[in-house]
């Protein structure tokens, strides 16, 4: 297979007229930079372009979580609780753990992003693709923060495959040498990129890896870290000789996954019911009973709680489909202000109304109604209230 080669840059060297490509094409304003012009300058279709962005917005998010191989793994590796799976019936429909993750991929471009995103557009005729830039580097921190043994899995795997790549005892076939999970590797430069091994064949292979890697893949830090990288880079060396000479990058990680995944799975079961004595200051022997740790934390769970019986009882409140759906983008706002510990005062209400698109006029009376709803929650989730369906609500009167 013949390459191009690559000219270095500043060499001075003329490319022959054949070889050029045609000149990039200027951007076409797209969905998003529509979206935020509207915003900037509230204008009247605001709400028709903000259907037409959530739209795009949860269709770049799937696409995105399906290339990085998390529309597979459960809504929590992402920091979206409560929910198995992403799609729990329907695969092609919205359901509630990706609207979640959708509301809050908004506030994060849109809202904590916003004023990057005008600023470009004051040097660029459109901003779709750095919307699309913004949501990766969303998903990657989320992943980073919920899932941390799934990123650092990635790392190592991906550190030891670069300097594989750079010493030539692994070859690129496609993709970048900077290895992403489209990377086609093979043990020989000229090894067919189009015989890829099944991504089942790799879980064997890997498992008897982990046989010699674990637990240093997942413990070690610091220079430890760089032995265990090549103590790795021994088993992709010997790639060809157990049969599988072209690899995808992203087989091989899910492999290293899925089989880390078990082995911890496998430890919180071995140990759980175990007793182990220690010794306190005094030196009085202690015994402590080993046991799986929750999950979630009570508090974690309560706060989502929360945040999710507000949510649910914003799309209940009579009136405008407009104020419900201000009031729903405040609530998100506030929600992932709350815990952004970077933050130190809430914005003010002309900057609210920048950010979010809603009129600074209606603040107090939002504030007010989510100051409702939050303790309407609070009574309902500590059991101090029964509630009652609307039907029996009104039966009973506005003072029953």
């Amino acid at each position: 297979m013949m390459k191009a080669e690559r000219k270095p840059e500043g060499s001075g060297e003329e490319i022959a007229p054949a070889a050029r490509t045609e000149e990039p094409q200027e951007a076409t304003e797209g969905t998003f930079t529509r979206y935020v012009k509207a915003l900037a300058a509230r204008s009247e279709a605001l709400d028709r372009l903000a259907e037409e962005m959530l739209a795009e917005l949860r269709k770049i998010l799937v696409r995105e979580m399906r290339r990085r191989s998390l529309w597979a793994s459960p809504p929590s590796y992402v920091g979206v609780y409560g929910w198995p799976t992403w799609t729990p019936g329907d695969t092609e429909r919205t359901t509630p753990p990706l609207d979640e993750l959708v509301s809050d991929c908004y506030t994060h471009i849109f809202c904590m992003t916003l004023p990057q995103l005008l600023n470009q557009l004051r040097v660029n005729p459109a901003i779709d693709g750095l919307v699309v830039f913004y949501l990766r580097n969303f998903l990657h921190q989320r992943q980073k923060d919920h899932d941390p043994l799934g990123y650092r899995i990635f790392e190592v795997v991906r550190d030891a495959v670069r300097d594989a790549v750079s010493s030539e005892e692994l070859h690129v076939l496609k993709g970048t040498r900077e290895i992403r999970n489209d990377t086609i590797l093979g043990a020989a430069s000229d090894a067919d990129p189009d015989k890829t091994a099944a991504a089942a064949d790799l879980d064997p292979l890997v498992a008897r890896w982990n046989n010699d890697l674990m637990p240093d893949l997942v413990t070690t830090g610091g220079a430890e870290r760089r032995q265990m990288s090549g103590r790795l880079r021994g088993h992709l060396f010997d790639l060809e000789a157990e049969g599988t000479a072209v690899v995808r990058f992203k087989d091989l990680v899910d492999a290293f996954k899925h089989d880390v995944r078990a082995r911890w799975a496998d430890l919180y079961e071995q140990a759980e019911g175990e007793v182990v004595v220690e010794h306190d200051a005094e030196g009085v022997p202690v015994v402590i009973r080993l046991f799986r740790p929750s999950m979630r934390a009570e508090d974690v769970d309560s706060f989502r709680k929360q945040v999710r019986c507000v949510a649910e009882r914003i799309e209940k409140l009579g009136g405008q489909e407009r104020t419900r759906r201000h009031l729903a983008r405040l609530w998100s706002f506030l929600r992932r202000f709350a815990i952004d510990e970077a933050q130190e005062g809430l914005p003010s209400h002309r900057r609210l109304e920048a950010l979010l698109g809603i009129p600074r006029e209606r603040f107090p009376e939002f504030y007010e109604t989510l100051g409702r709803l939050i303790r309407r929650c609070q009574a309902a989730l500590s059991g101090k209230v029964v509630e009652l369906d609307a039907g029996r609500r009104n039966a009973g009167g506005r003072n029953g």
